[in-house]
């Protein structure tokens, strides 16, 4: 896509369906394309940076709340149309692999600047993408087939694939809902507490799903490589405006490929990094 004349044809305009640094990357590589930006912002945010670095601003989600406000697809996707959107940018975290999102952009007309909404159905989901790499083959860490529904099935899972096991949201990411457990007792006791409404299960957020799923942990590897799945349409995108600044995975597992994982001093391995048959 190239920089739009604005003297023959009115700007197209971007959304940032997002906060702060991730918005701010995402209004300077649209403003490099000649797009007109446009930033939503919580109530609690009315003095975020992000918000003055926009053409346009406005408010979403009001009393919502400073999380749920960026997670309310009807209100983001209402100011979208009446305000003339053309494109909308989830960046990463809050509505980025949420399906639901994606498809509403498309019935509104609304190009979503990310994977299609069945790709975000299958890979957005670890469970759901577990089942996917499984059925093509790719090696995939000891853990439940599911989500975990209740204490003695985390119980009976945890003896089967051995400890420490690993206890995550089944849709969470960056970490957030994710707990170790190294030994049988407490396996059940933290799995008790997370299939508790409003515990923590809810640590992973309202941008994530209260499910659960658990794995071995795996002591052997040194690192884990995260393995980001670009599934857009096909476009002229510029990839730096679009693949690495829409996910910085990408940046980093470059980098550890290339100069290999941190020591625990700080500094680079001596060693050629290379990869494990498993992944977590």
């Amino acid at each position: 896509m190239s920089p739009v004349n604005h003297a023959s044809s009115p700007p197209l305009k971007l959304l940032a369906a997002n906060r702060s640094e991730i918005a701010i990357r995402i209004f300077r590589a649209a403003t490099e394309l000649g797009m007109r930006t446009i930033a939503i912002y919580a109530q609690e945010d009315r003095f975020g940076i992000h918000r003055f670095k926009a053409d346009e601003a406005y408010i979403v989600g009001a009393g919502k709340g400073p999380v749920a406000a960026y997670l309310d697809i009807e209100g983001i996707i209402a100011l979208a149309r009446e305000k003339g959107v053309h494109f909308i940018h989830p960046g990463y975290g809050f509505l980025s692999e949420n399906a639901d999102f994606a498809q509403a952009c498309a019935d509104a007309g609304i190009t979503f600047v990310g994977p299609r909404p069945e790709l975000l159905r299958l890979m957005g989901d670890k469970t759901a993408a577990r089942r996917v790499m499984q059925a093509a083959g790719v090696p995939v860490v000891p853990g439940s087939a599911g989500e975990v529904a209740d204490v003695e099935e985390a119980g009976r899972v945890a003896d089967a694939v051995g400890f420490p096991v690993i206890l995550k949201a089944a849709a969470g990411g960056g970490g957030i809902g994710m707990a170790r457990v190294a030994k049988p007792g407490v396996a059940c006791e933290i799995a008790s507490s997370r299939l508790t409404p409003h515990s923590s299960t809810q640590t992973a957020l309202p941008s994530f799903t209260s499910r659960i799923r658990m794995g071995n942990f795996g002591t052997g590897p040194k690192f884990s490589l995260p393995m980001p799945v670009i599934g857009s349409a096909p476009t002229n995108w510029p990839k730096r405006s679009c693949c690495s600044r829409r996910s910085p995975c990408l940046r980093h597992a470059a980098n550890v490929l290339a100069r290999g994982p941190p020591n625990r001093y700080g500094t680079r391995s001596t060693h050629r990094p290379f990869m494990y048959p498993t992944y977590r």
